[in-house]
């Protein structure tokens, strides 16, 4: 394994990120609970301690599956953080297409959603190289890591270590011209992704985005530059047009990620001329 090198990683801009909002808030979850800057640094520091504790270090696989809440991905960002792989698993998809990807991805540890623990019950049996299966709760199998991390007594925060060429995010195709094809991606270029969605995106000053689709996908890209300039997060589980117009309103949003489908089904709504929608820049 290559030594560590001084570069900037994905996990050191996390923490700037995570340290610099104090009380502003930075998470806005489905039900409406909100998680200041200091909250979800606390969690995150919790949540990275109880992973190191199981063994998840530089190069381990880490597969997470959720719905959209500020848990997931804080969970994610420890994963990044401790130099570890991150591999976003679909729920969607069958037990033995993920089981392949778990296999294929070589991931130790999942982290999970109750909602999902008898899918991941069902992928533990079937995968040997699985350690612990984490879930984001109370549940009938596997450990929650929330409650384990309210008992966390050291929180780290330290810098992460991970090498800037070493894999952050083993992301899987969809498979459509044959088996789902692992797509690596190193610490360097989630570093350069989140500095050009800054630069070249024309984010707003202070952003409020709304994050509709998977943040396990495409819709965690602007999360972490959304947190480099202290702006909220808001969450969605699900997408609805008529939800989203509402939300765009009532909480200001000026910062969004559609892709077409969405964006033409916002379009196309029976709701869209009776919100407002100056706020969006």
């Amino acid at each position: 394994m290559a030594e560590a090198s001084d570069g900037i990683n994905y996990g050191d801009l996390i923490i700037s990120a995570l340290q610099r909002g104090g009380d502003r808030p930075a998470f806005v979850a489905p039900d409406e609970t909100t998680l200041t800057y200091r909250q979800s640094a606390d969690l995150f520091a919790r949540m990275r301690r109880v992973l190191r504790d199981h063994g998840v270090v530089r190069g381990t696989g880490v597969g997470v599956f959720g719905p959209n809440r500020p848990e997931i991905w804080l969970a994610t960002a420890a994963v990044f953080t401790e130099g570890a792989r991150f591999t976003a698993l679909n729920p969607l998809n069958s037990v033995s297409d993920i089981v392949y990807m778990a296999d294929n991805a070589e991931l130790e540890v999942l982290v999970v959603d109750p909602m999902f623990v008898d899918r991941a019950e069902a992928i533990a049996a079937e995968s040997p190289r699985l350690r612990h299966v984490f879930t984001l709760g109370p549940s009938t199998y596997g450990i929650d890591i929330l409650q384990l991390s309210t008992q966390v007594t050291e929180p780290v925060l330290s810098p992460c270590e991970a090498n800037v060429e070493d894999i952050a995010w083993l992301q899987y195709t969809g498979g459509t011209t044959g088996v789902p094809k692992g797509v690596a991606v190193s610490q360097r270029s989630l570093v350069q992704a989140a500095q050009s969605i800054l630069a070249s995106w024309e984010m707003p000053v202070v952003p409020r985005y709304l994050a509709a689709s998977p943040i396990t996908h495409a819709a965690a890209m602007p999360i972490l530059p959304t947190l480099l300039r202290s702006g909220t997060i808001f969450m969605h589980k699900s997408f609805s047009p008529e939800a989203w117009l509402c939300t765009v309103q009532d909480q200001r949003i000026n910062l969004g990620l559609l892709v077409p489908t969405m964006l033409y089904a916002i379009l196309d709504s029976e709701h869209m001329g009776k919100f407002n929608l100056s706020s969006i820049e």
